[in-house]
């Protein structure tokens, strides 16, 4: 070949090899911990399960639980990536779900029961976080 092919391919060779896009790893993603307790209006807390919705993009995460027949009043542990979220619990009773939220509630407004933000830091745990409100009456918040 001559001299002017050779460098015409060389140079479309490194042309290429420089501009071609770098693939990166995908950053793993970033996760927290929501705690608290599980209440529910009985002696009793009912098998269900704890229910975290992310508040941006709507996916909902959740933990299973088992239940218990006595009076303690159990606490849980879920896993989720960083973000923001509303909470509740999803008791399974007969046939039927009761649901119980994490509101202004419980945190003492008797006449409110909006739903209140849990802000999840990468690495963070958010604690005190009791999905005890079942009390809303015939309109459920809005989960």
């Amino acid at each position: 070949l001559s001299d002017k092919v050779h460098k015409f391919l060389n140079s479309t060779a490194e042309t290429a090899s420089s501009t071609s896009p770098k693939l990166e790893s995908p950053k793993p993603e970033e996760k927290g911990f929501i705690t608290g307790k599980i209440c529910y209006p009985s002696e009793f807390v009912p098998e269900g399960q704890i229910a975290a919705k992310d508040i941006t993009n709507g996916k909902v995460y959740y933990k299973a639980y088992e239940g218990t027949d006595s009076g303690k009043i159990p606490e849980y542990k879920i896993e989720v990536p960083a973000g923001k979220y509303h909470l509740r619990y999803e008791a399974k009773l007969d046939n039927n779900t009761i649901n119980g939220y994490y509101s202004e509630q419980v945190k003492g407004n008797e006449s409110s029961h909006k739903l209140l933000i849990v802000q999840v830091a990468d690495s963070g745990v958010a604690t005190g976080v009791d999905v005890c409100d079942y009390y809303y009456g015939e309109t459920e918040p809005a989960f």
